[in-house]
């Protein structure tokens, strides 16, 4: 059958040919780039895409139970409600209750306050800030949370200091193709780090 796959942002075409299955199609096809492929819904059971280039990629609802993931890259996929039981899923980094981590941070008026964030979500030394609205589901690059990063992460994202913080007892969530990005229930809030000084350091 002729099976076409598009980049869901343009709809210009990443892999078109005769193939039994789309699964036929990435697996005969390995090392393409498929980043912003739209694979919405595609049954792909049991496929080998270890090493694939999936970042952006929209998989909602795609069935990828068993499938062999190790070491694909996934940062920006819509995994929502994608099947991923018995799939296969490196996580790139661990996350542990008491270390230490770093939030990309700007300070205002004397606040301390995320950039991506208006200046009401505050961050204060000394605090231990819970979030309410934690989301644990890894299929999600972005959701419910404090946000965080490790530091070499976090001095690439926006912002002109750090937040250093120690991950306190709650949930860790480490997206599936995280690049250094997660988010955790609860932290203890400990220094707040001009950037300039670090570019200074070895990090």
């Amino acid at each position: 059958m002729l099976i076409e796959i598009r980049n869901w942002c343009n709809n210009k075409i990443i892999l078109c040919g005769e193939y039994e299955s789309i699964r036929d199609c990435l697996e005969k096809n390995r090392g393409a780039n498929l980043s912003w492929a739209n694979l919405s819904e595609a049954n792909l059971s049991e496929a080998s895409l270890s090493w694939a280039n999936l970042s952006g990629a929209n998989l909602s609802e795609a069935n990828l139970s068993g499938a062999n993931l190790s070491w694909a890259n996934l940062s920006g996929a819509n995994l929502s409600g994608a099947n991923l039981s018995w799939a296969n899923l490196s996580i790139p980094f661990s996350v542990e209750i008491n270390n230490i981590y770093y939030k990309s941070v700007n300070i205002s008026n004397g606040k301390i306050y995320s950039p991506t964030h208006n200046i009401l979500y505050e961050w204060k030394i000394g605090e231990i800030k819970k979030d309410t609205n934690y989301n644990g589901d890894k299929r999600l690059n972005c959701d419910g949370g404090l946000n965080l990063f490790t530091k070499i992460q976090a001095l690439k994202w926006e912002g002109s200091h750090l937040l250093k913080v120690r991950v306190l007892d709650g949930g860790i969530c480490v997206p599936y193709g995280s690049d250094g990005k997660f988010r955790v229930e609860c932290v203890e809030v400990l220094e707040l780090i001009d950037k300039k000084d670090v570019a200074k350091e070895s990090v």
